[in-house]
Protein backbone atom coordinates (compact mmCIF):
# COMPACT_ATOMS: atom_id res chain seq x y z
CA UNK A 1 0.00 0.00 0.00
CA UNK A 2 1.04 3.32 -0.46
CA UNK A 3 2.89 5.36 2.00
CA UNK A 4 0.30 7.89 3.01
CA UNK A 5 0.97 10.86 5.31
CA UNK A 6 -1.73 10.96 7.98
CA UNK A 7 -3.51 13.47 9.42
CA UNK A 8 -4.93 13.57 12.93
CA UNK A 9 -8.37 14.18 13.34
CA UNK A 10 -7.41 17.76 15.60
CA UNK A 11 -5.45 18.56 12.42
CA UNK A 12 -8.02 18.27 9.86
CA UNK A 13 -8.74 21.15 7.47
CA UNK A 14 -11.15 23.47 9.47
CA UNK A 15 -13.52 25.34 7.01
CA UNK A 16 -13.23 28.78 6.02
CA UNK A 17 -13.85 31.30 3.25
CA UNK A 18 -12.06 32.41 0.23
CA UNK A 19 -12.90 35.46 -2.00
CA UNK A 20 -12.29 34.80 -5.40
CA UNK A 21 -12.56 37.17 -8.19
CA UNK A 22 -14.03 36.08 -11.35
CA UNK A 23 -12.91 38.17 -15.14
CA UNK A 24 -14.35 36.95 -18.01
CA UNK A 25 -10.75 37.37 -20.15
CA UNK A 26 -10.87 39.93 -23.24
CA UNK A 27 -13.84 41.74 -21.76
CA UNK A 28 -11.36 44.49 -20.32
CA UNK A 29 -12.75 48.15 -21.90
CA UNK A 30 -8.81 49.23 -22.15
CA UNK A 31 -7.72 45.54 -23.94
CA UNK A 32 -10.69 46.41 -27.00
CA UNK A 33 -11.64 49.33 -29.52
CA UNK A 34 -13.30 52.79 -28.45
CA UNK A 35 -16.39 51.88 -30.38
CA UNK A 36 -16.72 47.90 -28.86
CA UNK A 37 -15.10 49.71 -25.75
CA UNK A 38 -18.87 52.05 -25.49
CA UNK A 39 -20.57 49.63 -26.78
CA UNK A 40 -19.90 47.39 -23.93
CA UNK A 41 -20.02 50.27 -21.33
CA UNK A 42 -23.43 51.50 -22.66
CA UNK A 43 -25.77 48.66 -22.97
CA UNK A 44 -23.66 46.10 -21.26
CA UNK A 45 -23.34 47.77 -18.14
CA UNK A 46 -19.68 46.95 -18.04
CA UNK A 47 -17.69 49.41 -15.56
CA UNK A 48 -14.03 48.08 -16.48
CA UNK A 49 -14.54 44.13 -17.35
CA UNK A 50 -17.45 41.72 -17.33
CA UNK A 51 -16.03 39.63 -13.69
CA UNK A 52 -17.99 38.48 -10.52
CA UNK A 53 -16.71 39.05 -6.76
CA UNK A 54 -18.13 36.14 -4.80
CA UNK A 55 -17.49 34.58 -1.44
CA UNK A 56 -17.51 30.76 -1.12
CA UNK A 57 -16.34 27.90 1.22
CA UNK A 58 -13.06 26.32 1.15
CA UNK A 59 -14.33 23.20 0.39
CA UNK A 60 -16.27 24.43 -2.90
CA UNK A 61 -15.06 22.00 -5.77
CA UNK A 62 -13.74 23.06 -8.47
CA UNK A 63 -16.65 20.34 -10.25
CA UNK A 64 -18.99 22.62 -8.35
CA UNK A 65 -17.32 26.13 -9.02
CA UNK A 66 -18.17 24.88 -12.73
CA UNK A 67 -22.07 25.51 -12.40
CA UNK A 68 -21.14 28.47 -10.33
CA UNK A 69 -19.64 30.14 -12.94
CA UNK A 70 -21.92 29.31 -15.40
CA UNK A 71 -24.94 30.55 -13.71
CA UNK A 72 -22.93 34.03 -12.79
CA UNK A 73 -22.14 34.97 -16.20
CA UNK A 74 -25.28 33.00 -17.78
CA UNK A 75 -24.25 30.08 -19.39
CA UNK A 76 -26.30 26.62 -19.06
CA UNK A 77 -23.71 23.84 -18.82
CA UNK A 78 -24.27 23.35 -22.63
CA UNK A 79 -20.66 22.50 -23.81
CA UNK A 80 -17.31 21.14 -22.78
CA UNK A 81 -15.42 22.82 -19.89
CA UNK A 82 -12.06 22.65 -18.19
CA UNK A 83 -10.03 23.92 -15.18
CA UNK A 84 -6.33 24.61 -15.65
CA UNK A 85 -3.06 26.16 -13.89
CA UNK A 86 -1.48 29.30 -15.29
CA UNK A 87 0.92 27.81 -17.93
CA UNK A 88 4.26 28.45 -16.27
CA UNK A 89 3.48 26.87 -13.27
CA UNK A 90 1.73 24.28 -15.02
CA UNK A 91 4.88 23.95 -17.47
CA UNK A 92 7.13 23.78 -13.90
CA UNK A 93 4.72 20.80 -12.53
CA UNK A 94 5.38 18.78 -15.77
CA UNK A 95 8.77 19.25 -16.32
CA UNK A 96 11.06 16.26 -16.84
CA UNK A 97 9.71 12.56 -18.07
CA UNK A 98 6.03 11.47 -18.66
CA UNK A 99 6.71 8.55 -16.45
CA UNK A 100 8.45 10.37 -13.37
CA UNK A 101 5.88 13.14 -13.21
CA UNK A 102 3.23 10.63 -13.75
CA UNK A 103 1.93 10.26 -9.94
CA UNK A 104 0.57 13.68 -10.00
CA UNK A 105 -2.08 12.57 -12.26
CA UNK A 106 -5.09 11.89 -9.81
CA UNK A 107 -3.41 14.52 -7.31
CA UNK A 108 -3.38 17.51 -9.36
CA UNK A 109 -4.20 16.57 -12.68
CA UNK A 110 -6.26 13.79 -14.43
CA UNK A 111 -5.01 11.75 -17.32
CA UNK A 112 -7.61 11.26 -19.91
CA UNK A 113 -9.99 7.71 -19.04
CA UNK A 114 -10.26 5.52 -21.77
CA UNK A 115 -12.35 3.26 -20.04
CA UNK A 116 -15.01 4.71 -18.07
CA UNK A 117 -17.00 7.04 -19.57
CA UNK A 118 -17.74 9.52 -16.37
CA UNK A 119 -16.77 12.81 -17.48
CA UNK A 120 -20.37 13.59 -16.79
CA UNK A 121 -21.23 11.66 -14.13
CA UNK A 122 -23.16 13.82 -12.94
CA UNK A 123 -25.40 15.57 -16.05
CA UNK A 124 -28.73 14.48 -14.73
CA UNK A 125 -30.93 17.15 -16.06
CA UNK A 126 -34.32 16.26 -17.27
CA UNK A 127 -35.95 19.40 -18.46
CA UNK A 128 -38.48 19.35 -15.27
CA UNK A 129 -36.80 22.79 -13.94
CA UNK A 130 -34.89 25.54 -15.21
CA UNK A 131 -31.40 24.97 -16.40
CA UNK A 132 -30.52 27.86 -14.02
CA UNK A 133 -32.41 26.05 -10.54
CA UNK A 134 -31.04 22.50 -11.98
CA UNK A 135 -27.16 23.93 -11.70
CA UNK A 136 -27.95 25.93 -8.38
CA UNK A 137 -28.72 22.57 -6.52
CA UNK A 138 -24.83 21.51 -7.83
CA UNK A 139 -23.01 23.67 -5.73
CA UNK A 140 -25.71 24.03 -2.61
CA UNK A 141 -25.87 20.29 -2.21
CA UNK A 142 -22.76 18.43 -0.80
CA UNK A 143 -20.76 17.41 -3.24
CA UNK A 144 -21.04 13.28 -3.95
CA UNK A 145 -18.49 11.74 -6.69
CA UNK A 146 -19.86 9.10 -8.37
CA UNK A 147 -17.51 8.06 -11.20
CA UNK A 148 -13.87 6.23 -11.27
CA UNK A 149 -11.23 8.53 -13.49
CA UNK A 150 -11.05 11.24 -10.43
CA UNK A 151 -9.50 8.47 -8.06
CA UNK A 152 -5.97 8.48 -8.24
CA UNK A 153 -5.06 5.13 -8.76
CA UNK A 154 -7.82 4.90 -11.63
CA UNK A 155 -5.22 7.49 -13.22
CA UNK A 156 -2.30 5.56 -12.52
CA UNK A 157 -3.88 2.20 -14.26
CA UNK A 158 -4.55 3.97 -17.10
CA UNK A 159 -0.91 5.75 -17.66
CA UNK A 160 -0.07 2.16 -16.38
CA UNK A 161 -2.14 0.83 -19.44
CA UNK A 162 -0.87 3.23 -22.08
CA UNK A 163 2.60 2.20 -21.81
CA UNK A 164 1.82 -1.37 -22.46
CA UNK A 165 -0.54 -0.21 -25.47
CA UNK A 166 1.79 2.50 -26.80
CA UNK A 167 5.56 1.92 -26.20
CA UNK A 168 6.71 4.19 -29.13
CA UNK A 169 4.65 7.70 -29.38
CA UNK A 170 5.00 9.15 -33.11
CA UNK A 171 5.06 12.97 -31.91
CA UNK A 172 3.70 15.44 -34.67
CA UNK A 173 4.85 18.78 -34.05
CA UNK A 174 2.76 21.79 -34.27
CA UNK A 175 3.96 23.71 -37.44
CA UNK A 176 1.05 25.75 -39.22
CA UNK A 177 3.91 26.51 -42.56
CA UNK A 178 6.02 23.45 -43.31
CA UNK A 179 5.09 19.86 -43.04
CA UNK A 180 7.31 18.16 -40.72
CA UNK A 181 7.55 14.55 -40.26
CA UNK A 182 6.62 13.08 -36.90
CA UNK A 183 9.38 11.58 -35.28
CA UNK A 184 9.56 8.20 -32.58
CA UNK A 185 10.21 8.40 -29.11
CA UNK A 186 10.12 5.40 -26.12
CA UNK A 187 7.59 6.01 -23.80
CA UNK A 188 9.99 6.32 -20.94
CA UNK A 189 12.15 8.70 -23.09
CA UNK A 190 9.01 11.14 -23.24
CA UNK A 191 7.99 14.00 -22.19
CA UNK A 192 4.29 15.38 -21.11
CA UNK A 193 4.34 17.31 -24.53
CA UNK A 194 5.32 14.25 -26.41
CA UNK A 195 2.51 12.90 -24.99
CA UNK A 196 0.25 15.34 -26.20
CA UNK A 197 1.90 15.71 -29.38
CA UNK A 198 1.18 12.18 -30.26
CA UNK A 199 -2.16 10.90 -28.47
CA UNK A 200 -5.58 12.05 -29.42
CA UNK A 201 -7.95 12.36 -26.54
CA UNK A 202 -11.97 12.28 -27.02
CA UNK A 203 -12.76 14.10 -23.90
CA UNK A 204 -10.11 16.22 -22.45
CA UNK A 205 -6.35 16.55 -22.43
CA UNK A 206 -3.68 15.46 -19.55
CA UNK A 207 -3.24 19.06 -18.82
CA UNK A 208 -6.54 19.54 -16.83
CA UNK A 209 -7.06 19.65 -13.17
CA UNK A 210 -9.15 17.28 -11.57
CA UNK A 211 -12.48 18.73 -10.42
CA UNK A 212 -12.96 16.57 -7.38
CA UNK A 213 -10.57 19.23 -5.74
CA UNK A 214 -11.44 21.15 -3.37
CA UNK A 215 -10.40 24.89 -3.64
CA UNK A 216 -8.15 24.79 -0.53
CA UNK A 217 -6.20 22.03 -1.99
CA UNK A 218 -5.10 24.32 -4.76
CA UNK A 219 -5.74 27.55 -4.16
CA UNK A 220 -3.70 29.91 -1.40
CA UNK A 221 -2.71 33.20 -0.53
CA UNK A 222 0.78 31.54 0.03
CA UNK A 223 0.95 28.40 -1.82
CA UNK A 224 3.33 25.87 -1.47
CA UNK A 225 6.55 25.64 -3.71
CA UNK A 226 5.78 23.36 -6.77
CA UNK A 227 8.49 20.79 -5.67
CA UNK A 228 7.55 20.32 -2.30
CA UNK A 229 4.73 19.77 -3.78
CA UNK A 230 5.33 17.08 -5.82
CA UNK A 231 7.66 15.57 -3.07
CA UNK A 232 4.46 15.20 -1.43
CA UNK A 233 2.52 12.88 -3.83
CA UNK A 234 2.41 9.41 -3.40
CA UNK A 235 4.56 6.76 -4.92
CA UNK A 236 3.11 4.16 -7.22
CA UNK A 237 2.97 0.76 -5.40
CA UNK A 238 3.06 -1.69 -8.17
CA UNK A 239 1.85 -4.31 -6.42
CA UNK A 240 -1.72 -2.10 -5.04
CA UNK A 241 -2.06 -1.01 -8.40
CA UNK A 242 -2.04 -4.99 -9.85
CA UNK A 243 -4.95 -5.71 -7.43
CA UNK A 244 -6.63 -2.67 -8.53
CA UNK A 245 -6.06 -3.87 -11.91
CA UNK A 246 -7.07 -7.64 -11.18
CA UNK A 247 -10.62 -5.98 -9.73
CA UNK A 248 -11.07 -3.53 -12.12
CA UNK A 249 -10.92 -6.70 -15.03
CA UNK A 250 -13.52 -8.29 -13.41
CA UNK A 251 -15.96 -5.70 -13.07
CA UNK A 252 -15.17 -4.42 -17.03
CA UNK A 253 -15.52 -8.12 -17.97
CA UNK A 254 -18.96 -8.48 -16.49
CA UNK A 255 -20.62 -5.03 -17.21
CA UNK A 256 -19.21 -6.07 -21.02
CA UNK A 257 -21.83 -8.80 -21.13
CA UNK A 258 -25.60 -8.56 -21.83
CA UNK A 259 -26.56 -9.54 -18.42
CA UNK A 260 -24.20 -10.25 -14.91
CA UNK A 261 -23.22 -13.51 -14.69
CA UNK A 262 -21.66 -14.00 -11.73
CA UNK A 263 -22.86 -11.83 -9.20
CA UNK A 264 -20.89 -12.16 -6.29
CA UNK A 265 -17.85 -12.04 -7.96
CA UNK A 266 -18.63 -8.71 -9.64
CA UNK A 267 -19.76 -7.13 -6.27
CA UNK A 268 -17.17 -8.46 -4.60
CA UNK A 269 -14.71 -6.80 -6.89
CA UNK A 270 -16.85 -3.52 -7.27
CA UNK A 271 -16.43 -3.29 -3.39
CA UNK A 272 -12.70 -4.22 -3.50
CA UNK A 273 -12.19 -1.31 -6.25
CA UNK A 274 -14.05 0.89 -4.51
CA UNK A 275 -12.06 0.37 -1.02
CA UNK A 276 -8.71 0.64 -2.95
CA UNK A 277 -9.81 4.19 -4.80
CA UNK A 278 -10.34 5.28 -1.29
CA UNK A 279 -7.35 4.28 0.41
CA UNK A 280 -4.78 5.39 -1.95
CA UNK A 281 -6.12 8.68 -2.30
CA UNK A 282 -3.61 10.91 -0.18
CA UNK A 283 -5.44 12.44 2.81
CA UNK A 284 -3.76 15.97 2.50
CA UNK A 285 -3.30 17.85 -0.82
CA UNK A 286 -1.53 21.12 -0.31
CA UNK A 287 -2.40 24.11 -2.58
CA UNK A 288 -0.12 25.65 -5.41
CA UNK A 289 -1.73 28.34 -6.72
CA UNK A 290 -3.45 31.81 -6.32
CA UNK A 291 -4.84 31.80 -9.73
CA UNK A 292 -6.81 29.34 -11.90
CA UNK A 293 -8.17 29.41 -15.61
CA UNK A 294 -11.24 27.87 -16.24
CA UNK A 295 -12.25 27.29 -19.86
CA UNK A 296 -15.97 27.09 -21.18
CA UNK A 297 -17.01 26.19 -25.23
CA UNK A 298 -13.86 25.48 -26.90
CA UNK A 299 -15.69 26.78 -30.21
CA UNK A 300 -16.67 30.14 -28.37
CA UNK A 301 -13.29 30.35 -26.84
CA UNK A 302 -14.45 31.64 -23.47
CA UNK A 303 -11.75 32.04 -20.77
CA UNK A 304 -12.62 33.05 -17.03
CA UNK A 305 -9.60 33.74 -14.57
CA UNK A 306 -9.88 33.03 -11.11
CA UNK A 307 -8.05 34.81 -8.63
CA UNK A 308 -7.83 34.43 -5.04
CA UNK A 309 -8.21 37.96 -3.23
CA UNK A 310 -8.79 37.03 0.81
CA UNK A 311 -9.62 34.01 3.07
CA UNK A 312 -11.39 34.29 5.75
CA UNK A 313 -11.31 32.48 9.19
CA UNK A 314 -8.35 30.30 8.23
CA UNK A 315 -6.15 28.82 10.46
CA UNK A 316 -9.22 29.30 12.98
CA UNK A 317 -8.86 33.28 12.95
CA UNK A 318 -11.40 35.26 14.02
CA UNK A 319 -13.62 36.29 11.14
CA UNK A 320 -15.21 39.75 11.52
CA UNK A 321 -16.86 39.90 7.98
CA UNK A 322 -20.34 39.30 8.14
CA UNK A 323 -21.17 37.67 4.57
CA UNK A 324 -17.73 35.68 4.83
CA UNK A 325 -19.15 34.18 8.45
CA UNK A 326 -22.84 33.50 6.82
CA UNK A 327 -20.60 31.45 4.32
CA UNK A 328 -18.96 29.55 6.42
CA UNK A 329 -22.23 28.77 8.98
CA UNK A 330 -24.07 28.25 6.18
CA UNK A 331 -21.46 26.72 3.70
CA UNK A 332 -23.32 28.33 0.71
CA UNK A 333 -21.46 30.80 -1.52
CA UNK A 334 -22.51 34.62 -1.66
CA UNK A 335 -22.01 36.63 -4.45
CA UNK A 336 -20.87 40.13 -3.58
CA UNK A 337 -20.51 42.26 -6.43
CA UNK A 338 -20.47 42.31 -10.26
CA UNK A 339 -19.38 44.02 -13.59
CA UNK A 340 -21.42 43.90 -16.63
CA UNK A 341 -25.05 41.84 -17.63
CA UNK A 342 -24.48 38.31 -18.11
CA UNK A 343 -23.32 36.97 -21.35
CA UNK A 344 -24.93 33.89 -23.19
CA UNK A 345 -24.37 30.67 -25.02
CA UNK A 346 -23.02 30.33 -28.77
CA UNK A 347 -22.81 34.50 -29.09
CA UNK A 348 -19.05 34.10 -30.81
CA UNK A 349 -16.94 35.16 -27.21
CA UNK A 350 -16.64 38.95 -25.92
CA UNK A 351 -16.52 40.26 -29.69
CA UNK A 352 -19.80 38.27 -30.53
CA UNK A 353 -21.29 40.16 -27.53
CA UNK A 354 -20.77 43.11 -28.37
CA UNK A 355 -22.17 42.35 -31.64
CA UNK A 356 -25.29 41.48 -30.79
CA UNK A 357 -25.49 43.99 -28.42
CA UNK A 358 -24.76 46.38 -31.24
CA UNK A 359 -27.49 44.78 -33.18
CA UNK A 360 -29.85 44.88 -30.79
CA UNK A 361 -29.60 48.97 -29.70
CA UNK A 362 -28.53 49.86 -33.36
CA UNK A 363 -28.90 47.69 -36.07
CA UNK A 364 -31.95 47.48 -38.15
CA UNK A 365 -35.23 47.35 -36.77
CA UNK A 366 -36.08 43.45 -37.97
CA UNK A 367 -32.53 42.21 -37.30
CA UNK A 368 -32.80 44.24 -33.90
CA UNK A 369 -35.83 41.99 -33.52
CA UNK A 370 -34.84 38.70 -34.67
CA UNK A 371 -31.31 38.89 -32.38
CA UNK A 372 -33.24 40.32 -29.29
CA UNK A 373 -35.66 36.88 -29.55
CA UNK A 374 -32.77 34.23 -30.64
CA UNK A 375 -31.03 36.29 -27.30
CA UNK A 376 -34.11 35.66 -25.61
CA UNK A 377 -34.62 31.87 -26.53
CA UNK A 378 -30.82 31.51 -25.11
CA UNK A 379 -32.09 32.75 -21.69
CA UNK A 380 -30.42 36.72 -22.22
CA UNK A 381 -32.07 39.63 -20.30
CA UNK A 382 -31.39 42.91 -20.75
CA UNK A 383 -31.86 43.28 -16.88
CA UNK A 384 -28.83 44.29 -14.55
CA UNK A 385 -29.28 41.60 -11.85
CA UNK A 386 -28.18 41.96 -8.43
CA UNK A 387 -25.17 40.22 -7.02
CA UNK A 388 -27.61 38.87 -4.56
CA UNK A 389 -30.05 37.53 -6.75
CA UNK A 390 -26.68 35.95 -9.16
CA UNK A 391 -26.96 32.83 -7.22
Amino acid sequence: MPNKEKTNSSEKIIPYAMHLHLELLGSHLRSMSTEEADILFKYGKVKKSISRDIIVPSSLTLHQLHYLINVAFGWTNSHLHNFQLPKPLFEKLTEGKFLDIAPIFGYYLQFPNSTFDDAFWDDDYDGSTKPRTWMRSKYIKKYRYGGYSQYWIENQTEIADLVKKVPILNVHPFHLQNEVKPRTVKIEDATLSDILGAIYYEYGTPDQLKESLQLHEILSLKPIDIQKAKDNVLAVDKLTLGLYKYYRDIVLSEEDKEEIENVVEYIQARRKIEKLQKECEQEEVVPITQKLLYSYDYGDGWEVEISLVKEFGKNNKVVEDEIAAKVISNRKPIYIAKDGLNVLDDCGNVHGYIDMLETIYEGDRYEALDMKEWAKWQGWTARDTSPNNLV
